[in-house]
């Protein structure tokens, strides 16, 4: 959300009081955003008293950025005298009360979401995540340039409801509903309209470009005409840089491998929030049809695919997927390791070498240098360790849990200074007997913990595990 000067929120403070059942937050007091403790609906009924739309911070308890933005944005003066001289603002708690329907109303699945609302409850603009004050002025700036918009996403709603199928018409709905990040309702009309379409316009690059920027999910007709057409789309990505701007790095086949990943990925986490395993199939399959998925890619998949059993309680998925995909990360020689290392260096780096971006405007550019040509590394050794804490949690036999300490010790070997690693083998070979061992695993892990300065609290939970396992206790297991 952006900002302006701040003078008048004081009378617009006022006025509010009168008219709402308002309670000011403490950052009132400070000059930040006024937020109006009120319900939902004496909300809309202040947007319609006042002609202003509502900004709503849709947050979490447990969201980092949620807090950041708590403490370093809506406090600032200058962000309280925009938001309150331009909007009705109100904060709701996605799991609590009115803030569960407004959720899933406005298909809110990141935190923090800000959602900006006229008084007919017509979503005008969307913005999602931390942002640094003067981002955060220029988020209020678009909303109030969207505000002046005749044409709605309820205008829209309401011819398509009067059967106005129109290609133009369509196009312009689904360019809306993509704006907006309703991807649900977006996702449907998209796959009617590639329906609409005669066989021959699939081959249209323009076409294909239409799609492929309105793509959201791997489980639609969308991502199967995508995956394909690749030759098309990748042409459409040479044609339009609009579509791949958010992806700095990479030739156009590996961004269109990025973009039918991360759609992959979105429908990953509705079949996890779902429990659906006939979408979990169905992702699965269409991710076949992925050329170039991209150097990490089958572990981020992987480790959704984890999320997933280990959500829905399904040993069997767990150790037949773990089983299939890890014993092959396993036995993955130094030399192949060194290869994907010097891949992801190289793709990270092409950006640079090219002019395309400019090293020293970057901070922590040989922090991210070391990143990079070890980045393969790193990840693989979070996903063995990953699946091995999931055999941890859920597996009871020697012979899976053998199987767990063997992913857990070649993370190990990858990577021998990161102290979960060291401490997910020491519950693994107390909970088969091994206790002599599993204490000098938490101890080496308390002591790489204690070398790199860790916070104190991650500190006092290995010396607790320590302590737990000295007493010949089992360490408890995570639901």
């Amino acid at each position: 959300m952006n900002f302006r000067i701040y003078f008048i929120w004081v009378l617009v403070l006022a006025i509010i009081f009168q008219f709402t059942t308002y309670r000011g937050s403490a950052q009132d007091k400070a000059g930040g955003i006024a937020f109006l403790s009120s319900s939902w609906k004496d909300v809309l009924e202040e947007a319609r008293r006042t002609g202003k739309p509502v900004m709503v911070d849709i947050y979490t308890t447990w969201c980092p950025p949620c807090k950041k933005m708590d403490k370093e944005v809506f406090p600032l003066p200058e962000i309280g005298g925009k938001y309150n001289q331009s909007f009705i603002c109100y904060k709701a708690d996605a799991e609590k009360g009115e803030g569960i329907g407004l959720k899933k109303k406005y298909e809110v699945s990141a935190y923090p979401t800000y959602l900006f609302i006229n008084e007919d409850g017509v979503l005008l603009h969307k913005a999602v995540g931390y942002h640094p004050p003067a981002d955060f002025l220029k988020v209020a700036d678009k909303a109030e340039k969207m505000a002046k918009e005749t044409e709605t996403v309820q205008s829209l709603q309401q011819q398509y409801e009067k059967g106005n199928r129109d290609p133009g018409f369509m196009r312009s709905y689904i360019n809306k509903l993509g704006s907006l990040a309703l991807g649900k309702t977006q996702r449907i009309l998209l796959d009617e309209y590639i329906a609409m379409l005669p066989e021959k316009k699939l081959e249209d690059v323009k076409e294909i470009g239409f799609i492929l920027k309105n793509l959201t999910t791997a489980d639609s007709k969308a991502f199967s005409v995508i995956a394909d057409h690749q030759p098309q789309a990748i042409e459409a990505l040479e044609q339009d840089r609009s579509l791949h701007t958010d992806i700095p790095t990479g030739n156009m086949q590996d961004k269109l491998g990025t973009i039918l990943c991360n759609a992959t990925i979105q429908s990953m986490t509705e079949a996890i929030s779902q429990r659906d395993t006939s979408l979990l199939n169905i992702i699965r399959e269409n991710s076949r049809k992925i050329r170039n998925p991209g150097l990490m890619y089958p572990y981020t998949f992987f480790a959704f695919q984890l999320q997933f059993y280990k959500t829905a309680r399904d040993t069997a998925g767990l150790l037949q997927t773990s089983g299939e995909f890890l014993n092959n990360s396993l036995y993955l020689d130094s030399s192949v390791i060194a290869q994907k290392n010097q891949q992801s260096f190289d793709n990270f780096m092409s950006g640079y070498l090219s002019g395309k971006q400019d090293s020293t405007t970057e901070k922590d550019f040989e922090q991210q240098k070391l990143y990079f040509s070890r980045r393969f590394t790193k990840e693989a050794a979070k996903t063995l360790d990953l699946a091995a804490r999931f055999y941890y949690e859920r597996i009871s036999s020697p012979q899976g849990l053998q199987q767990g300490i063997d992913w857990s010790r070649k993370s190990i070997l990858l990577i021998n200074d990161e102290p979960s690693f060291h401490q997910t083998l020491a519950n693994l070979l107390s909970k088969t007997g091994q206790q002599k061992n599993a204490i000098t695993s938490q101890e080496t892990a308390l002591r790489i913990a204690r070398a790199q300065q860790r916070n104190e609290k991650e500190i006092a939970l290995y010396q607790q595990n320590l302590e737990t396992l000295r007493s010949g206790k089992s360490v408890a297991v995570e639901n």
